[in-house]
């Protein structure tokens, strides 16, 4: 009796021991080797985003593109954007050399301007979509009469931001309803440092870099706690990509490629013989990057 009770303890033990074993591995990866572990995709940017299916991205001239997968390159679609990003739901936002937000419309096969309240001359600089919520669009701003001040961090309220189907005023709508509340205002970090580049997750984790390059992340608060307070991660941060806490790259000063170990709270570098612009990532754990020189690869993620 006693011994049957041991053989069951041991194999419970056996089974929680490899439970948590799959758990783990399918939360930190390992590192991938450069170039070997990528596989090259056609094309010539400055900057991608990934969602579930979509990948788009801008190239040096702010021209858009959109990757198709099936023939591993990217080609041009309509719009001249500094900046795209695509949410896990495949939305796809992006800003214009002025500033100015839009939303690209599969049904009309165009960029569409969405309309925000007017709170001073703001101009957006930086912009992460995890999906088409207000809890999900994030944007740095900057101040137009201060060349090179990064204002504030804001997020989107899509309730008071409605998307227009012309890039002008409608003569029969009230412009007040289109600006009232569209962006608010998120308490960042301590001053004097200032946004300079944002990525949220899906689990609503926010991921700052500061115009001292410190990268800092707010996690998001259950309702009835307290709001939580920023917490410094690291430093030397250029670009930041987080699909979820579990899943976060980045690029330093260095132009270093790193992966973002949650369990362990440190960052391990993917070993490249050159340097890398532009890292990104979903919660999928795929990994895209972009060399100095605006070659594209694609992580060939094994099982």
């Amino acid at each position: 009796m006693k011994k049957s009770i041991l053989k069951i303890t041991k194999y419970i033990l056996l089974m929680t021991f490899l439970f948590h074993s799959n758990v783990f591995s399918s939360i930190v990866q390992t590192t991938p080797k450069f170039p070997e572990d990528f596989e090259k995709i056609y094309g010539n940017l400055k900057q991608l985003s990934i969602g579930k299916n979509e990948v788009w991205g801008t190239n040096k001239h702010n021209k858009a593109f959109k990757c198709n997968i099936n023939k591993k390159e990217f080609t041009r679609v309509k719009g001249t954007l500094k900046q795209v990003s695509v949410g896990y739901d495949d939305v796809i936002y992006g800003f214009n050399k002025r500033g100015k937000l839009h939303k690209y419309s599969k049904k009309y096969d165009k960029w569409i301007k969405v309309n925000l309240r007017k709170i001073s001359p703001t101009i957006i600089v930086n912009l992460s979509v995890a999906k088409d919520e207000t809890e999900y669009i994030f944007a740095v701003t900057k101040w137009q009469r201060v060349k090179g001040h990064y204002g504030s961090l804001l997020k989107l309220d899509k309730k008071q931001a409605p998307i227009t189907k012309h890039l002008r005023w409608n003569s029969h709508s009230n412009p007040k309803s289109f600006w009232k509340k569209s962006l608010k205002k998120i308490r960042t970090i301590i001053k004097p440092i200032h946004a300079k580049k944002v990525s949220v997750g899906l689990d609503r984790n926010i991921w700052l870099i500061g115009s001292d390059y410190t990268l800092w992340r707010k996690e998001p608060s259950k309702p009835g706690q307290k709001t939580k307070s920023w917490e410094k991660i690291s430093d030397n941060f250029l670009q930041i990509s987080a699909g979820d806490k579990d899943h976060v790259v980045g690029v330093n000063k260095n132009h270093k490629a790193f992966i973002y170990n949650s369990k362990n709270n440190n960052w391990n570098q993917i070993e490249t013989d050159t340097g890398i612009r532009h890292i990104a990532t979903n919660k999928n754990g795929e990994i895209w990057l972009i060399t100095i020189k605006g070659d594209i690869y694609k992580y060939k993620k094994t099982k």
